[in-house]
């Protein structure tokens, strides 16, 4: 069954919508004809009257004398001991006015009119469009390699038609490239990337903290560097440990480290320096001999000023 059927708006202004003006079961019939899901891409068809009043809702004598008034308007031709039906136009408004011999279409043409009995019907479609549509002589099928049913690569308009460049040319062998699946590409920074449960699982138990901090020194440089990477979790984890945010001994609050316990303040240096003069006290020999008279000499008068 056809998905759909086209009906020209000519039809109404046209020599047959013209004659046909007043009957409306002709032109029912008429529209029924053109959309029939019993139809076929050539408009020679199996279409008992039963199925005409049926499914137009006509009853059988009007659809019989529906019927008639198209045959006498050159609407359609019918084979009553068949029961087979051509509608003229039909054709012609589905397919086109005409094809280009290499048109993939020619060959489904000929492989319907296969189908139909050589009789009234298919003599009537034959002398209508076989110069147009470029059809070979009874029993004669062109060289056309590919189906008739293939979907043609690009829509279609009224005017243009999909061809084939020459017929039976043998394809080009290629060579499919190789290339690196999407999952084992370097990527830029993925938009929102952010510190993800399994790289906040990873630090936890290497016991790294302030993420945030550590996410935006990684982000920052990532940017500016232009890095690229296959897994951004890993490249991030590997920024945490060679410390990127340079925050090493930083205190959390971003204050100055805390004292190293080796450096010397307060009470304790003073203790330290008095320890050192007292080393170097204890470690001098005694003065001069001339230092030590004069130090006896001085003590001498101070005592006696005493006295």
């Amino acid at each position: 069954m056809r998905d759909y059927g086209k009906v020209s708006p000519q039809f109404w202004v046209g020599k047959t919508g013209k004659a046909l003006r007043g009957d409306m079961p002709a032109q029912l019939l008429s529209l029924y004809l053109m959309t029939s899901p019993h139809a076929n891409m050539i408009g020679i068809y199996y279409c008992p009257i039963e199925y005409m009043a049926k499914e137009t809702g006509l009853s059988i004598e009007g659809a019989s004398k529906a019927l008639q008034r198209l045959i006498d308007a050159d609407f359609c031709t019918y084979e009553a001991d068949d029961e087979l039906i051509f509608v003229h136009a039909f054709a012609e408004h589905q397919i086109g006015e005409s094809l280009k011999p290499t048109d993939l279409r020619v060959k489904g043409i000929i492989s319907e009119l296969e189908k139909v009995p050589k009789g009234q019907c298919w003599r009537g479609f034959r002398a209508r469009y076989a110069v147009p549509y470029n059809l070979p002589t009874a029993g004669q099928i062109p060289d056309i390699p590919a189906s008739p049913y293939k979907a043609p690569s690009k829509p279609e308009t009224e005017t243009e038609t999909e061809t084939e460049t020459e017929t039976g040319a043998e394809p080009k062998p290629t060579t499919a490239k190789r290339s690196t699946p999407p999952s084992k590409r370097k990527i830029s920074l993925p938009d929102g990337f952010g510190v993800s449960a399994a790289v906040t699982a990873w630090a936890a138990e290497k016991g790294f903290g302030q993420l945030d901090a550590h996410l935006d020194a990684f982000t920052r440089k990532a940017k500016a560097k232009g890095y690229t990477y296959i897994d951004w979790d890993a490249a991030f984890m590997e920024a945490i440990r060679e410390d990127w945010a340079k925050l090493r001994g930083r205190a959390a609050n971003g204050a100055a480290p805390p004292p190293d316990s080796t450096t010397k303040t307060g009470t304790d240096a003073a203790e330290a320096t008095r320890r050192e003069r007292e080393a170097r006290d204890k470690g001098a020999g005694p003065p001069p001999a001339n230092i030590r008279a004069e130090l006896a000499n001085l003590t001498k008068k101070w005592t006696g000023a005493m006295a």
